[in-house]
C-alpha cells in the first residue's frame, strides 16, 4: 500500500467538498498526512469556504521570480484560463 503525506493542489478546487476530498488521501489508513493549496492571486476568494478549517495561510511574492508568474499570465489566452477552470 502506498502512503501518501502531502497533496499539493494547484489552483482553486470546483468547491469545498473536491479540496477535502483530495486532502483525504494523505489520511488513509488513519495515517495524517498535510495539504498545499496554491492559488493565484485571483483565486484567493475561494479561501473563504474554507475559513472554518484549520489553515495557515502563506503569501508568496511575485518578485522572487522576477514577476515572472504574472508576466506570463498576462500572455495566456482568456479562454485557455478559462477551460483549465471547466476541467
Amino acid at each position: 500500500m502506498c502512503s501518501v503525506s502531502t497533496v499539493i493542489q494547484v489552483g482553486m478546487p470546483s468547491d469545498k467538498a473536491q479540496y477535502i476530498h483530495r486532502l483525504g488521501r494523505t489520511a488513509r489508513a488513519g495515517k495524517g498526512g498535510q495539504g498545499v493549496l496554491l492559488l493565484a492571486s485571483f483565486e484567493r476568494n475561494f479561501l473563504r469556504e474554507l475559513q472554518d478549517l484549520p489553515l495557515r495561510e502563506e503569501v508568496a511574492s511575485d518578485t522572487a521570480s522576477g514577476g515572472s508568474v504574472t508576466a506570463a499570465m498576462r500572455k495566456m489566452n482568456p479562454i485557455t484560463i478559462a477551460t483549465a477552470y471547466q476541467v
